[in-house]
């Protein structure tokens, strides 16, 4: 932020912006779900819901690391603990983004061997392993207070889901 520009100012432009992208980021997750409605059939949009399905229940293998993660951060640089901050973002990063890849390819290899089809398990594991970035990017952003970025992280969410 420019120290000439007040804080007032600043805040504002940052919601504008956020809203903006937010707003995009929405408008593409609309249009997504018009093209599921009008293109699958009932059989297939029953697929579908069982694909979200096991994409929900795969994403709780990170044992709430993040949310931890968020409540820690923050607990930390209120006090302004350097060693146990950097203490806990280097454990508990590491260990969330370890905990999203084996997630992710269990949800691959559970998929294939479900419905026998490769293509199929690589787009489920990719859409919760970007569905959890996009999570762990929200959660940074919002602990380093650079809220702009979750627009961003948003707008990412919609393009790859």
């Amino acid at each position: 932020m420019d120290m000439t520009t007040p804080v007032s100012s600043q805040v504002i432009s940052d919601f504008f912006r956020l809203g903006r992208l937010r707003l995009f980021a929405r408008i593409l997750m609309a249009l997504r779900g018009l093209y599921i409605i009008s293109i699958l059939t009932p059989r297939d949009f029953g697929e579908y819901t069982i694909w979200l399905l096991f994409v929900f229940y795969f994403q709780f293998l990170d044992f709430g690391t993040l949310y931890s993660l968020e409540r820690d951060i923050s607990h930390f640089k209120g006090e302004q603990n350097t060693q146990s901050l950097k203490h806990v973002m280097d454990i508990g990063w590491s260990s969330f983004f370890l905990l999203i890849l084996i997630a992710s390819f269990a949800l691959g290899i559970l998929t294939f061997f479900i419905f026998d089809n490769l293509v199929t398990a690589l787009l489920l594991g990719f859409h919760l392993l970007t569905d959890k970035l996009y999570r762990a990017y929200d959660c940074f952003s919002r602990t380093q207070f650079k809220y702009r970025w979750n627009g961003i992280g948003e707008l990412i969410l919609a393009a790859t889901s």
